[in-house]
């Protein structure tokens, strides 16, 4: 009986059954072009990020390694020569498999992935917890490296690459940064070289240059990040 007086209700129960519907179904269609709108500008934000990640990894990678060799800050530690003579005598495709792709993948899935992770967790109720973690991580990353020298580069590499973990919440931002900063070095290094006197100096200049351009390019409004956090909840 109740079932019979649902559908007997008259014209005006029907109405408002009617009105209850198209508004229900009109508010998931207005809806639903917001929240398109929404996740599309996050994806355009991110493939932006990922894109300025790369780029200023090959940048920054140039310009610190740049640095080194100016400052012969290389020969501090003949570990660190040893290091470097075993991995550019392998040929240079096996090369960047070995330490520009795999290495990266690995030190970020437990550098960034398990260390920096858990630190954040450990650190949830310190006031900037999140970028402590940064610095810890970055710092145990230097002294897993074995020598003054190595340990000197990976300190700064490793915050950076820290941060864009923070800044993407993805661990692709820490691989894709760590992989292209590898690459760079292996090629740059083993093929071309880096400058000394002058022209070292200029291309330091350049590409601390560049870098800059880049982290210009790459601001955003932080509530797009904000928006992007709550996402991945």
């Amino acid at each position: 009986m109740t079932h019979m007086s649902v559908c007997t209700t008259g014209k005006s129960g029907k109405h408002v059954l009617q009105k209850g519907f198209t508004m229900k179904f009109t508010g998931k269609k207005k809806q639903r072009p917001a929240l398109s709108e929404e996740l599309q500008t996050l994806a355009k934000w991110r493939r932006k990020n990922y894109i300025g990640t790369a780029l200023f990894a090959v940048a920054f990678s140039v310009f610190l390694n740049q640095l080194f060799v100016l400052g012969h800050l290389t020969e501090l530690s003949p570990k660190y020569t040893a290091v470097a003579s075993r991995q550019f005598s392998v040929p240079l495709g096996l090369g960047l498999f070995l330490y520009g792709v795999c290495s990266p993948i690995v030190e970020e899935l437990i550098f960034r992935g398990l260390v920096q992770r858990g630190l954040n967790r450990l650190f949830a109720r310190i006031r900037q917890g999140t970028y402590l973690s940064v610095l810890v991580t970055a710092l145990l990353f230097a002294i897993y490296h074995g020598n003054l020298a190595q340990a000197m580069f990976a300190f700064p590499m490793g915050v950076l690459i820290g941060l864009s973990y923070v800044r993407l919440l993805s661990i692709y931002a820490p691989i894709v940064f760590h992989v292209c900063a590898n690459v760079t070095t292996l090629i740059a290094g083993g093929v071309f070289g880096f400058p000394e006197g002058w022209k070292g100096g200029l291309n330091c200049v350049l590409f601390a240059t560049i870098c800059l351009i880049i982290l210009w390019w790459q601001a955003d409004k932080e509530k797009i990040r904000k928006k992007l956090k709550e996402k991945q909840g």
